[in-house]
């Protein structure tokens, strides 16, 4: 795991293998974490990268003052 600012985001990321990318999204309701088994799989021929979403677990939650 590894934190990679993306466009003045501070987001939690998971990269895997070597070669073309492929890049794993997840829904509004999970993190990185739900493609951890696929990261595995796609890995051996892939550079297989998952993220978690700004304000999904473990990057900062949504702050208060936003709305």
């Amino acid at each position: 795991m590894a934190k990679r600012d993306i466009n003045d985001t501070r987001v939690e990321i998971i990269e895997r293998g070597s070669g073309d990318p492929v890049l794993f999204v997840h829904g509004s309701a999970s993190d990185y974490r739900t493609w951890r088994s696929q990261l595995d799989d796609f890995s051996n021929q892939y550079r297989a990268i998952a993220y978690s979403r700004r304000y999904h677990w473990p990057n900062d939650p949504i702050p208060d003052d936003v709305d």
